[in-house]
């Protein structure tokens, strides 16, 4: 009789299902990895299209009659202890568009208001946090005037930009956002 030529030997399954086994398990932690970064790009590239939407709104808005002080954007936490990003119409301290002499070139919920025809305030993927490490009082605004416009950026940072970095709570993908204060918005 000949006995190996009629299928495989239990050694040979026992190699054939360890390696496929380690293939799955490889193939299961890559995915959760580039799922982790197909969202962090996402969330950059979105907060990039916001940075970039209040800059236009400043630039577009000094056409009209009733010029804002500026527009801006807030980075911070709402009330719930949530990361989130919003587009605001900064005004002066009374709370309209008479003496932007007086803007405080910052957001404050009480008397500045999200605004109301491109109304826009979103969270960040619950995936993801900012790092705190680059927020001092846990927010940071970033200011357009109209009409250059001028950049303000609230707290004033060290050098002449802001760093928003945006990561999983692992630490392990992670990418960056900087802001100068010429306006040029840069993505690492």
């Amino acid at each position: 009789m000949n006995r190996g030529e009629n299928g495989y030997t239990l050694i040979e399954m026992m190699v054939i299902v360890s390696i496929l086994s380690m293939l799955t398990t490889i193939l299961i932690v890559y995915n959760r990895t580039g799922e982790r970064q197909i969202i962090v790009f996402k969330e950059q590239a979105k907060i990039i299209n916001t940075i970039l939407r209040a800059k236009s709104l400043a630039i577009s808005t000094y056409a009209e009659g009733d010029t804002p002080c500026a527009y801006g954007i807030h980075f911070g936490k709402d009330l719930t202890g949530e990361w989130e990003y919003r587009i605001f119409k900064d005004l002066d301290s009374s709370g309209s568009n008479d003496n932007c002499g007086t803007a405080d070139n910052k957001y404050d919920p009480d008397s500045e208001h999200a605004v109301e025809e491109n109304f826009f305030a979103e969270k960040l993927d619950k995936a993801l946090e900012f790092s705190e490490l680059e927020f001092t009082n846990e927010f940071i605004d970033i200011v357009f005037i109209p009409p250059e416009p001028i950049v303000k950026i609230t707290p004033p940072p060290a050098e002449n930009e802001v760093t928003l970095t945006i990561k999983t709570p692992d630490g392990k993908v992670s990418k960056t956002i900087k802001v100068n204060s010429f306006g040029q918005i840069t993505a690492e």
